[in-house]
Order: C-alpha cells, then sequence, then structure tokens
C-alpha cells in the first residue's frame, strides 16, 4: 500500500507514504492522505507524516496529470491538494513532517501545512511550478521561506536546503538521514507528553491568530493554474518533462541511472546503471568503481572481463586487459 497508519501506545499517530520510486503524489495518494489524517483516531495526541525510500516527495503525478482526458488530471490533482492541505492545517492536533533526500512541488505544500518540520541533511526542496505550469503554492510556501527568497525558489524552480530553511527558522532541526525517524518520534514524544486538551486548543488558537487564510487563498491561487490549462500552456510545459526534453527534479540516481552532467550510460542487463564519462560521484556506489569490480562476475558465471576480455573458461585473465583499470584485482582474483 502507497500509505500506511499506525498509533503508538502513547499517543503518536505515523503516517508513513511508500509510493516507488519516487513517492510522486498522484490524485489517489492525495485522496488516501486526506483520508488518512481525517481520520485521526481519538487517542492521538500528535501525528508523524514521513515517507520511506530515497526522498520525502518526488512532486505531483505529472504523468498521470498529463495522460488523464480533458482536464480531469489538473482538477483532480487541484481538488486533493487542496483537501489535504486543509485537512493538515485543521488536524486536531500538532502534524510533525519528517523530510529527508529531496521534497519536490506538491511535497513542498504539504510540508509547508504541517505545525513543525524535521529534516535530514541535505534534503532538497523545489517549488516546481513555474516549469509545470502552475500557478498556486503560495500561500503553503510562505509557511517556509520569507516573500522574496519564495519569489525567487518559485520564479527560478531552484532548489533550497533544509540547512537554510532552518536558519529562517522554519525547519525545527535538521539531523542525520539515519536518526530523522527518531528525532521527530522523540519530539512527537514530547508534546504526546503534554496534556492533550491544552494541545490541541493551542493549535486552533496558533491557528487563528496566524491568520493564514488557507482555503480562499490556495483556491484563488488554483483558478490562475486552471486558467493556465484552458490556454493550454500548462499542458505544454508538462510535456516537456513526460516527453524528456526536460529532465525532472529528483537526483538520478534515485531513479537508478548516473546523475553526472555527460549524462547515463547505458544500463547492462540486471544491473545497477553505471556511471557516464566524467561521472565524478561513482551514483552512489553504482558508478565506476561498481563497475570496475564487478561486471566481470555476471549473474551466470564469471564471464566478460571489465576491460572486455574474456580468459578460457570465463574466469578473469590472469593478466589484465589492455585498458584495464583493475590490474591488482584482476591479477588477485586469477589466482583463485
Amino acid at each position: 500500500m502507497p500509505l500506511t497508519t499506525t498509533l503508538s501506545e502513547s499517543g503518536r499517530y505515523d503516517i508513513v507514504i511508500e509510493q516507488p520510486p519516487v513517492n510522486a503524489f498522484s490524485i489517489g495518494l492525495l485522496r488516501d492522505l486526506t483520508e488518512a489524517v481525517r481520520s485521526l483516531p481519538p487517542q492521538a495526541r500528535v501525528a508523524v507524516l514521513r515517507s520511506n525510500g530515497r526522498g520525502f516527495c518526488g512532486g505531483g503525478d505529472v504523468k498521470e496529470v498529463q495522460a488523464l482526458p480533458g482536464f480531469e488530471g489538473i482538477l483532480g490533482h487541484g481538488r486533493y491538494s487542496l483537501e489535504v492541505c486543509v485537512a493538515i492545517e485543521e488536524c486536531p492536533v500538532p502534524v510533525i513532517a519528517a523530510a529527508h533526500g529531496y521534497c519536490i512541488g506538491i511535497g513542498v505544500l504539504v510540508v509547508g501545512v504541517c505545525d513543525i518540520i524535521v529534516a535530514a541533511k541535505g534534503t532538497q526542496f523545489v517549488l516546481a511550478e513555474a516549469d509545470n505550469g502552475a500557478a498556486s503554492g503560495v500561500i503553503q510556501a510562505l509557511g517556509l521561506l520569507p516573500e522574496k527568497r519564495m519569489r525567487s525558489a518559485m520564479f527560478t524552480s531552484e532548489a533550497f536546503t533544509a540547512e537554510e530553511m532552518h536558519r529562517y527558522g522554519s525547519v525545527h532541526s535538521v539531523t542525520s538521514a539515519g536518526d530523522l525517524v527518531t528525532s521527530a518520534q522523540e519530539l512527537a514524544g514530547t508534546i504526546a507528553a503534554k496534556r492533550p486538551l491544552v494541545v490541541r486548543a493551542l493549535k486552533q488558537s496558533m491557528n487563528r491568530s496566524a491568520g493564514r487564510d488557507l482555503v480562499a487563498k490556495y483556491r484563488a491561487e488554483l483558478s490562475y493554474t486552471y486558467e493556465l490549462n484552458m490556454t493550454g500552456d500548462a499542458r505544454a510545459a508538462r510535456a516537456t518533462f513526460v516527453e524528456g526534453s526536460r529532465e525532472g527534479y529528483v537526483p538520478d540516481r534515485a531513479r537508478g541511472r548516473c546523475a553526472c552532467p555527460a549524462g547515463p550510460a547505458p544500463r547492462p542487463a540486471g544491473r545497477p546503471f553505471p556511471a557516464a564519462p566524467g561521472c565524478p560521484h561513482r551514483c552512489s556506489g553504482h558508478g565506476r568503481r561498481w563497475m570496475a569490480r564487478r561486471q566481470w562476475r555476471p549473474r551466470t558465471g564469471w564471464g566478460t572481463h571489465a576491460a572486455r576480455g574474456r580468459s578460457s573458461g570465463g574466469w578473469p585473465a590472469p593478466s589484465p586487459q589492455p585498458g584495464c583499470r583493475t590490474r591488482s584485482r584482476c591479477i588477485r582474483t586469477a589466482g583463485r
């Protein structure tokens, strides 16, 4: 299932998203998330929203929106993006967002309406509206960034980091990816230990004093997005991503291919994507180092040497082939 919920004995309500490969938020997932928040158990004292996988949210499911007939896709996405944001804001208990990896488009809006945010180091946030033909999400983004910084982020669709938002005070804490869940749960435990009626009343009080008027303002913003869809500009903008003429924002390593500027190299059958020429990062261990050490070990036997040489019997050659970059490894293995 793309979404699961659990309630701990202490009253922590965990909402966990898992929508491989990049946690793109489809219309169905937004609907389920809305229902999960609105179905808060009476015993819940605090909620924690997080995702499994390499990142919190890969954005809205642009391919789904583009594939649905007429305006069905954008209307569905607009409706449930509004409903999930309202559900989180009106949730009786505080909602803690735990973001890691990347948080794009609708994911930023969802995080922006949560009460508290904790994030893993280096988490990248992208307001991708300009690239995808949208003119909405401003009211949520203002919960994360100062106005002028928000404007530059939305006009350029360039990433900003958890560390930057921590300096603004928008992010409560920045921790390692491995400690993120524990950090969020410890924070939730602190809140859950308070008197529940006081916490609920305090959230309502803060919502009223903040005076964000989320429903009216976001609906007004959506009207501009719908207009762009009626003129055809929004569909043309989304098509650049669907057709591959524009790169997405999810790190290529999270999608299983090399992220270096030279572009992805061909993928060997049944193998992780190797690094393209000039790749500086080795694609999280699946790049040149992986290729040099492993390519001569296919699943069915030892097979082809990394430098395209082959010894008798399929074993690595006793001496490296011309151009081999794994000299010591090849010689050491050949004696086995």
